[in-house]
């Protein structure tokens, strides 16, 4: 049995020989008219303001109906891809009615994306702490991994450890995705982002490039570009939680200094 959609826009239900119950054929149904809810007015109208600056990375439930991903990502609660109406390579990216749809880059390959906007439940402008959350729609497994009401554990991870871990993240020749705490001390942001708990920054393999971007034992500073404008940040170890490679849906938390802070 399937569930399609006609030219005139309606639906219709078809078999394939099997027998199923009527309780069967409501919870499929159910299930496809989630996956075409329009966007809440405040959620697409928040991702367009958004938008409007610069680029966004999203995070999004890849388990959710309706959603198109590489098949690795397909079971990811929390994949982060980034969008924009000007990267370059274009993505074609549209914000409709019922789903965000564009072209994106993995491992170097295209592939068309689908999500719908019950799967999106937070975007945060790229090097920017101004963003939204959608607490409603967070996934169990990615509230401890975004530092929503987590309480951290008291053993500190060792900063050999990260320094180690993100520099492999970006030998791989794609940008890295850094989360971290700016209120930490040690740590050089705009005064804008100074109070932020949840900051995150694309570093590595990046246009335009971070050319004095530098690692050591203590941390790690290179020249980003904040509205426009450059500006030389510092980030020590212990302010860094968490690490990906972007577009690979793997989440590296170091979770003994997630925030205490929720996300906004």
């Amino acid at each position: 049995m399937g569930v399609h959609e006609n030219g005139a826009g309606l639906v219709r239900f078809t078999g394939r020989g099997d027998k199923f119950s009527a309780r069967s054929m409501i919870r499929r149904f159910v299930t496809w008219l989630r996956a075409r809810s329009p966007a809440p007015a405040s959620k697409r109208e928040d991702l367009e303001r958004l938008l409007a600056h610069g680029a966004v990375l999203i995070h999004l439930d890849a388990r959710r109906p309706g959603v198109v991903v590489p098949a690795q990502h397909a079971t990811d609660p929390t994949l982060v891809l980034r969008i924009g109406y000007r990267l370059a390579p274009p993505i074609d990216l549209v914000c409709g009615e019922h789903a965000i749809s564009c072209t994106l880059q993995f491992a170097g390959v295209p592939v068309a994306c689908t999500v719908p906007w019950s799967a999106i439940y937070a975007a945060i402008r790229e090097g920017d702490p101004n963003g939204k959350v959608w607490h409603a729609d967070i996934p169990p497994e990615a509230s401890a991994r975004m530092g929503v009401a987590v309480e951290p554990a008291r053993i500190e991870a060792h900063p050999k450890d990260k320094w180690r871990r993100i520099d492999m993240m970006m030998a791989q020749g794609r940008p890295v995705l850094v989360h971290l705490d700016a209120s930490c001390d040690g740590v050089v942001v705009p005064e804008s982002c100074r109070s932020e708990h949840v900051l995150v920054l694309r570093i590595g393999r990046v246009s335009p490039p971070i050319v004095d971007l530098a690692t050591d034992e203590d941390g790690w500073s290179g020249t980003l570009l904040f509205a426009g404008e450059p500006f030389l940040v510092i980030a020590p170890w212990h302010a860094v939680y968490a690490a990906t490679i972007e577009g690979s849906g793997e989440l590296t938390t170091w979770r003994s200094e997630l925030p205490r802070a929720q996300l906004r």
